[in-house]
This record gives structure tokens, sequence and C-alpha cells, in this order.
């Protein structure tokens, strides 16, 4: 038989302090299953959410790593650079050490 602390957070969820179980097992009346039901929903909007998170994640780790392949690419000195902050100081020295030149 399951004891009501094994049922913590249903009983938290329908704001009852225990469920009234029967031989025959428990009843929940429609308020009760409603707000389970609002419950599961929300859950699987959070999901949902979550999903799109790691989607948006992922891809932005996807371009920082195409940048910097794109950034290491233009000389070994900013190959070599360990940080975003020293490849720029990279970039700065490399550009410095070109001559301008008009279009």
């Amino acid at each position: 038989m399951i004891t009501n602390k094994q049922l913590a957070f249903l009983n938290k969820l329908l704001g009852v302090p225990s469920l009234e179980a029967s031989d025959e097992g428990v009843y929940l009346n429609e308020i009760q299953l409603a707000a389970i039901n609002e419950a599961l929903e929300a859950n699987q909007q959070i999901v949902t959410e979550r999903d799109a998170a790691i989607v948006n994640r992922d891809a932005a780790v996807t371009d920082r790593t195409n940048i910097v392949a794109s950034l290491d690419a233009i000389d070994a000195t900013i190959a070599t650079a360990t940080t975003i902050e020293t490849k720029i100081q990279a970039i700065r020295v490399f550009m410095a050490a070109k001559p301008a030149v008009a279009p």
C-alpha cells in the first residue's frame, strides 16, 4: 500500500494532506484531475522550453567554434592565442603590422 508520505508531491499539488483510499483504490474528483492535468501541461511546457534552450545553446557553441576557426585561419599568432581576448589582441597586432592600402 502507498503511504501518504510517498505521495507528498501529489498531495501538495492537490492541496490535500492525504488521499482517501479504499480496497478498490483512490478516488480523485474532477477538480483534482484538472489540477493534475494542468501540472502535467505546465511540465510539458517546461520540457519544450528546455529543449529549445538546448538547441539554441548548441547552435551558439557551433557558431562560436566556427568564428574561432575563422579567426585562427587569419594568422598563426591568432591561432596560438588561447582566449578570445588574446585572439583579439593578436588581431590588433597583426593589423597594425600591415601597411594601409587605398581601396
